[in-house]
């Protein structure tokens, strides 16, 4: 399993780091995790083809998770040789949300893509398996108009956790139990950001977590411009091995 960050950065592209967007590359295909507003540029930029991702997971349908979607679809349009289904997965009411943003950004185009587009709707707690990626689901706490999810993403014999965005809640104990590598959102250094986990909760719910190794992604400014050595920190363009 190899990862490359495209982008971690918040909603606000803190630090000028492109929106969320992972790029995770496995034995049977390739898959991106979330594919926030800036998405197909991050994508580009890192050197990758966007239309050889068989998979979205998308955590939740905020802008900076999702908001690339319609571009990337479009995109795929027009440079996808064999023009294969692409298979996406996320929350209850993702298919609704999608088709009614396309259709803002691109009014007809969602009805005029020349491939299938397979959706498949989780609640929390569901667990599926999809173009060779076994993929289970935890509640996460961040409301977004659907039920946000956090993913546990296992393949070639590893483990990928992946909170998306969420206050800390026990969801994101079993996320992150036995995980080879957990992504952890850490949008401030203190308390008291809704809906979003501080660098203070990480450091006192640190031994909580049962990863094997943890990474922050999707830091705020304080976070970026203290550059805590507790845990390991996410850049965009950076590779990780499993």
């Amino acid at each position: 399993m190899h990862l490359t960050i495209a982008g971690c950065g918040d909603a606000f592209s803190s630090g000028g780091r492109f929106h969320t967007c992972f790029w995770l590359d496995h034995d049977q295909g390739s898959a991106l995790i979330d594919c926030g507003a800036t998405s197909l540029t991050a994508l580009k930029r890192q050197g990758l083809k966007p239309e050889a991702a068989d998979t979205v997971l998308i955590t939740h349908p905020h802008g900076d998770h999702m908001g690339g979607l319609p571009f990337l679809l479009i995109d795929r349009a027009f440079r996808a040789g064999k023009l294969a289904p692409i298979r996406l997965v996320g929350p209850v009411g993702l298919g609704a949300r999608l088709e009614a943003l396309s259709a803002a950004l691109y009014p007809g185009a969602w009805r005029q893509l020349p491939f299938d587009i397979q959706i498949t709707e989780l609640m929390p707690g569901d667990a599926t398996e999809v173009a060779g990626l076994d993929i289970a689901t935890e509640a996460m706490r961040h409301p977004s108009g659907a039920p946000t999810l956090g993913f546990r993403v296992a393949a070639d014999g590893k483990t990928l956790a992946f909170t998306g965005d969420t206050a800390w809640c026990d969801g994101v104990e079993r996320l992150a139990d036995g995980a080879d590598l957990l992504i952890i959102e850490c949008s401030a250094m203190c308390e008291g950001v809704p809906w979003h986990i501080s660098h203070e909760e990480l450091v006192r719910h640190r031994d909580r977590l049962g990863a094997r190794r943890i990474a922050l992604s999707h830091m705020g400014e304080d976070v970026l411009a203290a550059a805590p050595a507790d845990f390991e920190r996410l850049d965009d363009g950076r590779m990780i091995r499993l």
